[in-house]
């Protein structure tokens, strides 16, 4: 069951709370489009490891002053979601990809009816939407990925892999010992769920969307969506590389799958993986622009 309460303050995005399960809630930020005409999709922006979503906010704005209205998502334990990660935490990416992300993007279809609904995905945010997507619920439109690939080390050249797979089991030996993951402490995401770090470092080790208590064999079912896909990888960001997003969109059963590269001469200025997000550039308009060329040919397909 999920309730949703409002709260607005002049200028600042609209803060929408989801109840999730008995105590637990999302908050969710909303940007009303300031262009644009009732048949531009609703983007649903889900967040990179330990990234508050008011992080967003610069990039939300420039996607809704070309005609996109935004939900930024918090995961849940981050912002203004709950619970707070503590020792007490168990939860991990089964419930985010199971119950968090079916709230948010029902949220986002009551918000804007009507509407196709994009998720947007940044890091672990782009792979738990793409689980999402092979979920018998799942309710998405399309999919873009900015920064965001598989975590598989064997996708690095070996001198990265080895690097990627000791970094990920020892994130996660460390939250299992400290109970949750310090991020804030050791300098790297932020502060995790032991779970969700559990979950990424399995991800890392395997190659395979597998987290604990899975319900389903997302694998599987990844290989059955299909929804048009926008993949934008990212100069200066050495952890999703272009061979690691193309492994993760691997993973679904789309054939509509554009992909860019994001430029320091694109931008104006220098970039890396969390960088972007805070720059005044060209992607909301390339997101418009993808958006318009999928429903050209669907128009085209059915004509």
């Amino acid at each position: 069951m999920t309730s949703d309460r409002t709260v607005a303050a002049e200028d600042d995005p609209r803060l929408l709370f989801l109840s999730v399960g008995r105590r637990d809630q999302l908050c969710a930020r909303v940007f009303p489009a300031t262009a644009g005409d009732d048949r531009t999709p609703v983007v649903l922006v889900t967040p990179a490891m330990g990234i508050a979503a008011t992080y967003y906010d610069p990039f939300a704005r420039g996607l809704a002053a070309v005609g996109f209205p935004v939900l930024v998502c918090d995961r849940r334990g981050q912002g203004g979601s709950t619970p707070t990660i503590s020792r007490a935490s168990r939860f991990g990416q089964q419930e985010m990809v199971a119950v968090d992300l079916p709230a948010a993007v029902a949220a986002a279809r009551r918000e804007f009816p009507g509407r196709p609904v994009v998720l947007l995905g940044h890091s672990i945010g782009g792979q738990l939407a793409t689980a999402y997507l092979g979920r018998p619920e799942a309710d998405a439109d399309g999919l873009v990925l900015i920064a965001s690939g598989t975590p598989h080390h064997r996708v690095y050249p070996w001198y990265r892999s080895l690097r990627v797979l000791l970094g990920t089991q020892a994130a996660a030996l460390l939250g299992r010992v400290w109970g949750y993951f310090p991020g804030d402490r050791v300098g790297f995401a932020g502060r995790e769920s032991a779970g969700v770090v559990r979950d990424w470092a399995t991800f890392a080790r395997t190659g395979r969307f597998r987290p604990a208590g899975a319900d389903l064999d997302y694998e599987r079912a990844m290989a059955a969506a299909d929804v048009p896909v926008l993949v934008v990888s990212v100069e200066g960001d050495v952890m999703h590389t272009p061979a690691a997003m193309a492994a993760l969109t691997a993973k679904l059963g789309s054939t509509r799958v554009t992909r860019r590269h994001y430029t320091a001469a694109d931008a104006g200025q220098k970039l890396d993986r969390y960088r972007w997000v805070r720059v005044e550039g060209p992607l909301p308009s390339w997101t418009k622009s993808w958006w318009q060329d999928v429903t050209t040919a669907e128009r085209r397909e059915q004509a």
